[in-house]
């Protein structure tokens, strides 16, 4: 098994704090109560959006270094060479298949995962494009039903015996039941809780373990969302996608704390982002017509995200030269659409 790469350089002036070995708590204690002197990347974004002009639908991850032209640079440069990243739920007409995509622009592997069996028409079509966006790429797809443990364990080890290093998980899968949470059953709410957070939480249990065994660097990118007014199934679905984004929240500052204290000699970075709904995918055109409901594209003057948005910022957060760990990103479009390039990529030059 190859060794994955080592771990992010720290930025300047985190050397400076030295864990003292026989007090853990004690150190512990200190960082919860000032994160921000620990952890600065992390608690201070960048003021004015230094790195170019606001887009407000990543204005965000623009606070922490994102920029157009940081993604033009990685897609000429390949930064996500020879990196293998598991993108768990992957459509070619949803967020993970844009992300999949994404990801093989920037020379990175793919390995998509779904229900669907590698011959499937719909995995086929998945392959197919990434071959479109990136010629001779080595993506592949794995079979992978999330809520089984067996069916996680043997999708890690099909990648590991594929390409002998994990270098990232995105965790896009998920279930919605559009009803209130009071109209539905405990068996419906279980199934709930299993594809939307007992499963992709036990998945990356499963790929923490890996990178605590081997060292380096895993990063982990979760699409969730938060609950909010106008929609009634607040109480299931975003109910057990927040939980998520507490998980990867908790992960973030328990593996940091570890690596100063000398416990670890891994790291694992975390982030959620927060995207509400979607245009144009499966998920979102089945609530849109489910008992009456209708999604507008314009509701009081926020539109729907695209899907290629979600794709950048996944790939930008995946990316190893970049720091940005805890954090729940909300992405609320306002400009209109910047559009799609000759690839189907977004625009971004």
């Amino acid at each position: 098994m190859t060794m994955p790469d080592g771990g992010v350089p720290a930025p300047p002036g985190a050397d400076k704090f030295e864990a003292p070995k026989k007090d853990r708590m004690a150190f512990a204690r200190e960082v919860r109560a000032n994160p921000e002197r620990f952890f600065p990347y992390i608690y201070k974004p960048v003021e004015n959006s230094l790195y170019g002009v606001r887009y407000e639908a990543l204005s965000q991850l623009e606070d922490f270094g994102f920029s157009f032209d940081r993604i033009a640079t990685a897609r000429k440069e390949k930064q996500l060479a020879n990196k293998v990243y598991i993108v768990a739920g992957a459509n070619p007409n949803g967020i993970g298949g844009a992300t999949a995509e994404e990801i093989v622009a920037e020379g990175g592997i793919v390995v998509a995962t779904s229900r669907k069996s590698p011959d499937d028409s719909v995995a086929q079509q998945m392959l197919g494009r990434l071959g479109e966006v990136a010629p001779n790429n080595k993506s592949s797809w794995v079979q992978m039903d999330i809520t089984k443990r067996e069916s996680r364990n043997n999708a890690i080890e099909k990648v590991l015996e594929k390409h002998g290093r994990i270098d990232g998980v995105v965790l896009t899968v998920g279930q919605i039941n559009d009803h209130p949470y009071v109209d539905l059953s405990e068996d419906q709410l279980i199934e709930l809780y299993e594809a939307n957070l007992i499963g992709p939480d036990m998945f990356l249990h499963g790929l923490a373990k890996y990178v605590q065994k081997v060292g380096g660097v895993l990063k982990a990118v979760e699409h969730a969302t938060i609950a909010g007014p106008g929609n009634k199934d607040q109480g299931s679905y975003p109910g057990a996608k927040e939980a998520m984004n507490s998980r990867m929240r908790g992960l973030s500052m328990e593996g940091l704390t570890r690596k100063l204290t000398g416990e670890t000699n891994y790291d694992l970075y975390a982030n959620s982002l927060s995207i509400g709904f979607v245009a144009n995918t499966e998920l979102t055109q089945g609530v849109t017509f489910s008992e009456g409901r209708r999604i507008s594209r314009d509701i009081g003057g926020v539109r729907l995200l695209e899907r290629a948005e979600v794709a950048v910022a996944t790939a930008w957060l995946l990316n190893p030269d970049v720091m940005v760990n805890g954090r729940v990103i909300p992405m609320v479009p306002q400009q209109p659409f910047v559009g799609l390039d000759e690839r189907g990529l977004l625009k971004v030059a």
